[in-house]
């Protein structure tokens, strides 16, 4: 697979999955809902080509009102979705985002995949949506934060598979990417140390 990462934008082609088509599908519905979002965590190492599985892809919106998550809720129920928490629009907004929850958003009848969708909340929350890079693929587009902030936030998860995805997105993107600024990211979330685990080489040249 080959990627062109310039411009803030990385593009590339691919046979899109079905876990593709879902977050394809569901993007929309909130791009056309007004909302500002970005993509975070697992499901961006899968999309890059990693091999491995997800249950849930995790998303940011920016904080709306009430109003506006109402249309959003109508459009996702118009499409064939729900949301496994409540079908409630009201409890969803008021007890779960709003007290900083996520909500899952499915397939109308299924569990997964589920897209998790959380209220950006914290600095570095809203610095994914202040800081997004577009991704087109195979004639879509999507936001995520930049790389930067994913590979030191999946540092700071520190499980297994969040240290080979913060790896394979470093290796991948190896030359297009800000060490720098993963370093200060790493030092915000308190997880400098795990930088190692980048790379012996990334290591040395950061002395971590």
């Amino acid at each position: 697979m080959e990627f062109e990462f310039s411009d803030g934008r990385i593009r590339f082609s691919k046979e899109l999955s079905d876990l593709d088509e879902f977050v394809i599908d569901l993007i929309k519905i909130i791009d056309q809902s007004g909302i500002k979002y970005s993509v975070i965590s697992g499901y961006l190492a899968i999309l890059f080509g990693r091999p491995r599985v997800t249950e849930d892809v995790d998303v940011f919106i920016e904080d709306i009102d009430y109003p506006r998550f109402k249309k959003f809720f109508d459009t996702l129920i118009e499409r064939g979705y729900e949301f496994i928490n409540s079908p409630d629009p009201e409890d969803l907004y008021h007890n779960y985002l709003k007290e900083s929850l996520a909500i899952r958003a499915v397939k109308a009848g299924s569990v997964f995949p589920n897209m998790e969708i959380k209220l950006a909340k914290s600095k570095l929350d809203k610095t994914s949506l202040e800081k997004r890079i577009a991704i087109e693929f195979s004639g879509n587009r999507i936001w995520t934060s930049c790389l930067e902030l994913q590979i030191a936030f999946k540092l700071y998860l520190g499980s297994r598979k969040d240290i080979e995805d913060a790896r394979f997105l470093f290796k991948l993107f190896e030359g297009k990417l800000d060490s720098a600024e993963i370093e200060r990211y790493a030092i915000e979330l308190g997880c400098r140390g795990k930088l190692r685990f980048l790379g012996d080489e990334y290591g040395k040249r950061k002395n971590v």
